[in-house]
């Protein structure tokens, strides 16, 4: 088995690892940016040093995380920049102009939380599909100018490796594609997690195709002296059933059929409701139940107000921020007992303590 190609069986094999694990990265990042992401199907090959492009995407940034534990090696996802602006505007709950976007701290920041979530999400797939944890670093990204300068820094020219290309739609804003590449080293690795028999791996041997049978002539095939079939040989005699064994079936069909029972009169006496009435367990069982609940603690909880900030409002804190709450002065508070609402009340102060009077039970 060649250490820089991938077989048929190679390449279905990482398609299928990598299909369930972006699965679990567009769930991430619809969780993360509230909207609903698709992926399509990622297309698996292997490409060499110059066969490997990527002038669609240009200019682009490449993503890059490194697995530290269960599997060893680097892998880098490369995105349009106009694509990763659209990710942050979402992200951040503004518009950025293309002039002024640049991967400064703050969306070099957001775009590696975004990858961060989609690349562990996939490491958590990974680890429950191949049964070993597998854990990886920090998200890194950098700017790429062209995929030559690209190549150039992160292979070699004479090695193949594994372009995996899919596209991401986020509901209402854009489809981005991606392409991810990982090392051949690191994608056997994978494969051999998945199908630990190697010799499964292992291209099958090329079978000779039957040669057809040419016709010959009477006058070219050589007089032989006819030859006598063997006769079939004879099968072995069948051993005799004994006899006593034989009429078991013919004795259950020949059994007369019984004779249908008369029909039988069954006298019910009806019991009259009262007698239950006192002797109702359900009752002395629900109030037994009941004070098996009574110690039980629950957190209560009053909350003032709420409030929805964006990202960039939220960085911009500082001491001395003020945060207007949903709640007009004098409106009344809401009860929590394990977060849900119970009741209703005013505050008060009591010994220099804050509380709460109760006004209103929610049913």
């Amino acid at each position: 088995m060649s250490h820089d190609k991938l077989n048929p069986i190679e390449i279905d094999a990482i398609g299928e690892i990598i299909n369930i694990s972006l699965g679990a990265s567009a769930t991430a990042v619809a969780t993360m940016l509230d909207r609903r992401v698709d992926i399509t199907t990622p297309n698996v090959k292997v490409v060499t040093f110059d066969e490997f492009e990527f002038k669609r995407l240009e200019p682009a940034i490449g993503v890059e995380i490194t697995y530290t534990h269960g599997l060893s090696g680097n892998n880098v996802m490369i995105i349009k920049k106009m694509d990763v602006k659209t990710i942050v505007e979402i992200l951040m709950g503004s518009e950025i102009p293309d002039e002024e976007f640049e991967m400064n701290e703050l969306y070099v920041s957001a775009i590696c939380e975004v990858m961060n979530q989609m690349m562990g999400a996939s490491a958590t797939a990974m680890s429950e599909f191949i049964g070993e944890t597998v854990n990886i670093t920090t998200p890194t990204s950098f700017e790429i100018e062209n995929s030559q300068q690209f190549k150039e820094k992160y292979f070699e020219p004479d090695a193949n490796f594994v372009s995996i290309e899919f596209s991401l739609s986020i509901e209402n804003s854009i489809k981005c594609e991606f392409v991810n590449l990982m090392p051949i080293p690191l994608v056997k690795m994978l494969v051999s997690r998945m199908i630990p028999d190697q010799s499964m791996l292992e291209d099958p041997a090329p079978v000779a195709p039957p040669q057809a049978a040419m016709p010959q002539t009477p006058a070219a095939q050589p007089q032989e002296a006819p030859v006598q079939q063997e006769a079939p040989p004879t099968p072995p005699p069948q051993p005799q059933v004994p006899q006593y064994e034989q009429p078991a079936a013919a004795q259950r069909q020949e059994q007369p059929t019984a004779a249908p029972q008369p029909n039988r009169t069954i006298d019910v006496k009806p019991i009259p409701a009262e007698s239950f009435a006192s002797k109702d367990p359900s009752k002395e069982l629900a109030k037994d139940n009941l004070e098996l609940l009574m110690d039980v603690p629950l957190e209560i909880s009053v909350e003032i107000g709420r409030t929805r900030k964006l990202v960039k409002e939220i960085v911009e804190f500082t001491q001395g921020s003020l945060i207007v709450l949903d709640k007009l002065a004098g409106d009344q508070v809401e009860i929590y007992a394990n977060e849900r609402c119970i009741a209703r009340g005013d505050v008060v102060v009591v010994n220099d303590n804050f509380g709460v009077r109760i006004t209103e039970i929610v049913k």
